[in-house]
């Protein structure tokens, strides 16, 4: 139960800083559960944890950092121009070739077919 109660905190205050540390030790300054933060049995425990729980929020602040630096790059002046269909149609077509909305197809035999 113990164990919990220093995984809990020094999750945290690896989150919340320092202050949030002080402020828990202030509230619980009575409660034995907490005696951890002014030297008692697990506070050798509670050092550990807390270091190794700011490496995973050191570690995750990193990588966000560089998630969001891929993303800008893939957006910085790339995005393409909406354009009207015309425009994508002068785009898109082959020499010679037209694109846009054809005629109706006539469902009438052609002569050659009579």
């Amino acid at each position: 139960k113990l164990t919990k109660t220093i995984d809990v905190l020094a999750l945290y205050v690896a989150k919340n800083g320092a202050s949030f540390e002080a402020l828990a030790s202030e509230k619980n300054a009575f409660d034995s559960k907490f005696n951890f933060l002014h030297g008692g049995l697990g506070a050798a425990y509670y050092k550990w944890r807390l270091f190794e729980e700011k490496e995973k929020v050191a570690n995750h602040a990193v990588a966000v950092a560089k998630a969001s630096e891929k993303k800008a790059e893939r957006d910085s002046g790339r995005r393409p121009a909406v354009r009207d269909a015309t425009e994508r149609a002068r785009l898109l077509q082959d020499e010679g070739e037209t694109f846009g909305v054809a005629a109706k197809p006539s469902i009438a035999p052609r002569a050659e077919e009579s």
